[in-house]
């Protein structure tokens, strides 16, 4: 069951354990102000049921084969592929076929994509 708790709670949890971190170790609730407020995300995941971002993050598991990206090939890609190039020339036919400064142009991303695959397959 979710419960909703409000921002205002949060920060009030916040300086109500910074300020008894205070007492307990001396000097003032503002020096431990970070310690309250970590200490109260934790109380408001726990509390609420609800997952920080970085866990809902973890939890997708994404086959980054089937995202396709759209745009035009960048300038990382075109230079990688120009590497690859200078390594493999003389004996791959792929790389003899290409002229990679006019391929910025017309090619997209994924299709840059799909050719450094395939050079670093072959």
């Amino acid at each position: 069951m979710k419960v909703n708790m409000s921002k205002s709670v949060l920060v009030k949890n916040a300086w109500k354990l910074s300020n008894k971190k205070a007492k307990a170790l001396g000097g003032k609730a503002v020096e431990y102000i970070s310690y309250g407020f970590k200490k109260a995300w934790e109380m408001y995941f726990e509390f609420t049921g609800k997952k920080r971002s970085s866990e809902k993050k973890a939890e997708q598991n994404v086959d980054w084969s089937q995202v396709k990206q759209h745009g035009r090939m960048t300038e990382k890609q075109e230079s990688f592929i120009a590497s690859l190039l200078r390594k493999k020339s003389s004996n791959n036919p792929v790389a003899q076929a290409f002229n990679v400064s006019s391929l910025r142009g017309r090619i997209s991303k994924q299709q840059a994509s799909e050719l450094i695959s395939e050079l670093l397959a072959a």
